[in-house]
């Protein structure tokens, strides 16, 4: 099977003088079989505005005047 992908947002409260931050995320991942026969898992995620799809949102969570807009990139490999 291929690739999945899922789009978050997520608020996290930060203490002062941080503020509280809404993370908008677009998260891919898929399994990869080893040549040794184990199992890998690869996680990536990237801001919402790397992605090129429909998002079916009327208002960011960002446009919010409790919130500030943070963003997060990565890549995560998890092996059995």
């Amino acid at each position: 099977s291929g690739p999945h992908s899922l789009l978050t947002r997520i608020g996290r409260h930060f203490p002062t003088p941080y503020g509280d931050r809404v993370f908008e995320s677009w998260i891919v991942w898929r399994e990869v079989k080893l040549s040794n026969g184990k199992t890998s898992y690869e996680l990536a995620f990237v801001p919402l505005s790397e992605y090129s799809g429909t998002i079916f949102v009327e208002q960011s969570a960002a446009d919010s005047k409790f919130f500030t807009k943070g963003e997060i990139t990565g890549l995560i490999t998890v092996t059995e």
